[in-house]
C-alpha cells in the first residue's frame, strides 16, 4: 500500500467512512521517513512564480494544490493565486477541517510569490456533494 510506505499522498473525502479515514491517517503518520511524500512536501510554504517551481524538479505539493497552481499559471491572471482560486467556483474545493466546512482558498495565505497551506494536509477532508 503506497500510503503505508509514504509514496502517495493521503487525500480523504467525506464519503470515506470514519474507520477507514482513521486507518489511513495511522498509516500516513507512520510513513514520515526519508523518501516519503510527507518528508518532501512543501505545501506549508512554497514559491509559485513559474511551472518549474512545482514541476518535476521543483517543490512537491499536495496534488489538488498542484493542479490549481498549474491552472493559475496557465491562466496568466492579474489576480494573486489565492484571489484566483477563490474565484474558481467548484475548483475552489470545499473542505472540512476539524468538522468545519470551508473552501481551499480560505486555507491559503500568500506573501509575494510565497504560498502556504495553513493547515496540516492530514487535517483536510475534501467534501463531495
Amino acid at each position: 500500500m503506497q500510503t503505508s510506505n509514504g509514496r502517495a499522498y493521503l487525500t480523504l473525502y467525506t464519503s470515506t467512512p470514519e474507520p477507514v479515514r482513521a486507518r489511513f491517517l495511522e498509516l500516513a503518520a507512520a510513513a514520515t521517513g526519508a523518501g516519503s511524500v510527507w518528508a518532501a512536501d512543501r505545501s506549508g510554504g512554497f514559491t509559485l512564480t513559474t511551472q518549474a517551481d512545482i514541476g518535476p524538479e521543483g517543490q512537491l505539493i499536495l496534488p489538488k494544490l498542484f493542479r490549481r497552481a498549474t491552472d493559475y499559471l496557465r491562466a496568466d491572471s492579474e489576480r494573486t493565486f489565492v484571489e484566483w482560486v477563490r474565484a474558481q467556483g467548484a475548483d475552489n474545493d470545499p473542505v472540512e477541517v476539524a468538522g468545519t466546512r470551508t473552501n481551499l482558498a480560505e486555507l491559503l495565505t500568500e506573501d509575494g510569490d510565497r504560498v502556504s497551506l495553513t493547515v496540516p494536509l492530514t487535517d483536510l477532508v475534501f467534501v463531495e456533494d
